[in-house]
C-alpha cells in the first residue's frame, strides 16, 4: 500500500492550524482599498467645494452633512486597512520568524540582567498564542472597520433623504420654513425615537417584568427600527464584535471612533483662518487682512500651488504690470444678495433683475480703494467665474496707468446699509502689491 503524499511542500512549514481562513483575502482587500480611497478624500472635496460655496447659507447646511458623514465612511475605511495592514503585517513577520526559530525566545542566549529576563519571561506569551492573538487581533480590526464604515453609510443615507425632504418641503411652503431648520427636526424624528427607546430599555434591563406591556411594546417597536441602516444592531460585523467585548464597551468604542473620524472630517474641511497653531512666531501677524502679510489665497499666480478650494478675493500677482489691475471678489448668495437688495431696493422690483442694474449696485457692495483712497475711476464691474473653482463671481477692472512705481495696498469693504455709514465693523480687506 503506497505512503499517502505530504500536504504540504519539502522544507516548507504549514501556517498555524488556528489560522483565520481568510487573511489572503483581507490583506487583498486592505492593500487594494487603501491605494484606490487615498484618491478619494481630495475627489470629494473638489466635489463639494464646487458646489457648497455657491448656495445659499441654508442649502449649505444641507450639503455639508452628507459630506461628511460620506468623509467618515471613507477615513474609517482608509484608518481600518492602514490598521489592519500593519497588525496582519505584524502577525507575517511573527509567522516567518516562527518558521525560522521554531522553539520561539532562546532565553538562555539573552546577556541581560538576571532580573530583566525574568521579568520579561513571566509577561511574554508563547510564540503559538502569540501569533493566534495577532491573527485573531487583525480580523477584529478588519471587521469592526469595515462594520463602522457601513453604520457612517447608513447615517450618511438617512441624512441624504432626510435633506431631500427638507428641500421639498421648503420649496412648497415658499420658503416660509427654513431648510436647515427643517433638517434639523428630521434628524430628531429619525434618530429620536431610537435613542429614546434604547435608553427606556436599557433601564429596564434588570426588572423588565415589572412593566411585561411595557416592555412588549419596546421590543415590537425596536424590531422595526431594526430595519433602520444606521442602527448599529442591524449591523452584523458591528453586532458580532461587541457581543464578544461587551456591550457597553463595545458601544463606547463605536461611539468613540466614529465621534473621533467626524471630529477628524470637520477639521479637514478648509476655513477662511488659518487654525491655530503652537508655534514660536509670536511677533508676526496671523491676521492676513491687515496689509501686512503676503498670502498666497490673494494672488492668482500662488493659488494653484497653494492647493486651496475656498474661493477668496485676489489678484493676478503681488507685482503688477500693465494699466489695469483685475480683482477676483467671490459672490456670496445669501449674504451678497440680501445686502444688494437693501443696497438697491429697485433690484426686488423685477425677477430677475436687469444685468446693467446689478452692475450699477456692485460698487456699493463692494468698496474699492487704493492706498486708503478711493480709486481715481469708478472700477469698472464684470461677471465672471474664478477659472480654478468655476464658482461664479465679479471681477473689478481697476484703472492704474496713474499709479506710482513702488508698494501700494488694494482695500475691500463690504457695504450695508445696516450699518452706520454704510461700512460693517470690521476691518477692510487690506491686500499689498507692487508696480
Amino acid at each position: 500500500m503506497s505512503e499517502s503524499a505530504d500536504p504540504h511542500p519539502s522544507g516548507r512549514d504549514p501556517l498555524p492550524g488556528r489560522t483565520t481562513p481568510t487573511w489572503e483575502m483581507e490583506l487583498l482587500i486592505s492593500g487594494a482599498t487603501v491605494f484606490s480611497l487615498l484618491q478619494a478624500p481630495g475627489l470629494m472635496d473638489e466635489v463639494y467645494y464646487a458646489i457648497a460655496p455657491g448656495l445659499s447659507s441654508e442649502y449649505r447646511t444641507l450639503a455639508t452633512l452628507p459630506y461628511l458623514y460620506l468623509m467618515t465612511a471613507c477615513l474609517a475605511l482608509i484608518a481600518t486597512f492602514l490598521a489592519h495592514l500593519c497588525v496582519r503585517g505584524y502577525w507575517v513577520a511573527l509567522v516567518g520568524l516562527g518558521s525560522v526559530y521554531p522553539k520561539g525566545v532562546d532565553w538562555e542566549r539573552l546577556r541581560w540582567g538576571p532580573g530583566f529576563v525574568a521579568a520579561l519571561r513571566r509577561r511574554t506569551p508563547a510564540l503559538a498564542d502569540t501569533i493566534e492573538r495577532y491573527d485573531n487581533r487583525a480580523s477584529q480590526v478588519f471587521g469592526f472597520g469595515v462594520g463602522l464604515t457601513f453604520l457612517s453609510i447608513g447615517i450618511t443615507l438617512a441624512v441624504v433623504i432626510a435633506a431631500s425632504v427638507a428641500v421639498a418641503i421648503h420649496e412648497l411652503s415658499g420658503d416660509a420654513v427654513h431648510a436647515d431648520t427643517i433638517l434639523l427636526a428630521l434628524i430628531g424624528l429619525i434618530f429620536g425615537p431610537y435613542l429614546l427607546l434604547y435608553f427606556a430599555d436599557a433601564l429596564m434591563r434588570n426588572h423588565p417584568e415589572r412593566h411585561p406591556r411595557l416592555q412588549r411594546w419596546i421590543e415590537g417597536a425596536l424590531t422595526r427600527l431594526l430595519r433602520v441602516p444606521f442602527i448599529s444592531g442591524s449591523n452584523y460585523p458591528l453586532l458580532l464584535f461587541a457581543s464578544h467585548v461587551g456591550g457597553r464597551r463595545g458601544s463606547a468604542l463605536m461611539t468613540i471612533a466614529l465621534i473621533a473620524l467626524i471630529g477628524v472630517s470637520a477639521l479637514r474641511m478648509e476655513s477662511g483662518r488659518d487654525p491655530w497653531q503652537p508655534d514660536g512666531y509670536a511677533l508676526l501677524p496671523r491676521d492676513d487682512k491687515d496689509g501686512h502679510t503676503l498670502d498666497p489665497r490673494r494672488y492668482a499666480d500662488q493659488r494653484e500651488r497653494l492647493g486651496s478650494l475656498l474661493p477668496a478675493v485676489h489678484i493676478a500677482s503681488e507685482r503688477i504690470g500693465g494699466d489695469w489691475l483685475r480683482v477676483y471678489i467671490p459672490f456670496h448668495p445669501s449674504p451678497d444678495s440680501e445686502a444688494l437688495l437693501r443696497l438697491c431696493p429697485a433690484l426686488s422690483e423685477s425677477d430677475p433683475p436687469a444685468p446693467d442694474a446689478v452692475l450699477a449696485c456692485l460698487p456699493q457692495r463692494f468698496r474699492l480703494t487704493l492706498d486708503g483712497q478711493p480709486p481715481a475711476t469708478v472700477p469698472d464691474f464684470v461677471f465672471a467665474r474664478d477659472p480654478g473653482s468655476r464658482l461664479r463671481g465679479v471681477v473689478a477692472m481697476i484703472d492704474i496707468r496713474d499709479l506710482p512705481r513702488g508698494r501700494h495696498e488694494l482695500g475691500l469693504i463690504h457695504g450695508d446699509v445696516r450699518e452706520d455709514g454704510g461700512e460693517p465693523a470690521s476691518p477692510p480687506l487690506r491686500i499689498p502689491f507692487w508696480r
